[in-house]
């Protein structure tokens, strides 16, 4: 597969083509920011947010904020790694409710390709499980480290094979009986605030 899609090089405005498998320049590259980024912020969710704006020369200093809430597995409850949901928040902003053929958007084949190769590197999604018992957060570093590679590795490929057979069917008919009947859990609770944050698709 030919990849067309671009990265820009961290404070060099150029543009280069990327691949699925990423150099071990543009690796130690990532990898070296996605450090610094933590060791200046302290926190995985923040500090990978801004990395990959970093990584596409990006200022949009409101999404390190929303990420402020997430460290510690979302509000410290030892759930979802923030290197799994600042991603996550990109690849939503990024293809939004946009469909693949079968109907499904394609934030969810990202996502899912995203989960099972964070999962593959940090044998978890879950922060609680990735620190452990561990009384100094070691493990964040990898994960900031990490993250903003394994994003970039998700997110310019065809992800059509993260979900597959029965999974893939179960998803769609949900996502269908949720769609037919105008219900979309997030933009159900961001209704809520009214015209404070714009609602898409």
């Amino acid at each position: 597969m030919n990849m067309t899609e671009t990265t820009s090089q961290i404070n060099t405005g150029k543009s280069e083509p990327i691949a699925s498998v990423l150099s071990n320049r543009t690796k130690r590259m990532y990898r070296r920011r996605g450090l610094s980024n933590l060791l200046k912020m302290g926190h995985c969710a923040p500090a990978v947010m801004q990395t990959l704006l970093d990584l596409g020369n990006t200022k949009e200093e409101w999404l390190v904020r929303m990420t402020a809430g997430l460290p510690g597995g979302i509000g410290s409850t030892g759930f979802e790694c923030g290197g799994i949901t600042s991603p996550l928040i990109q690849l939503g902003l990024k293809h939004g409710l946009s469909a693949k053929d079968d109907g499904l958007p394609t934030v969810i084949y990202a996502g899912h390709d995203y989960d099972q190769r964070f999962n593959k590197c940090n044998n978890s999604l879950l922060c609680k499980e990735i620190l452990g018992d561990r009384r100094v957060p070691l493990p964040c570093i990898k994960v900031a480290r990490h993250a903003p590679e394994l994003y970039i590795q998700s997110s310019c490929k065809d992800n059509n094979e993260a979900i597959s057979g029965e999974t893939r069917e179960a998803f769609h008919l949900l996502y269908s009986h949720l769609s037919t009947n105008g219900f979309h859990c997030a933009h159900a609770v961001l209704n809520q605030l009214g015209d404070t944050i714009p609602l898409t698709g």
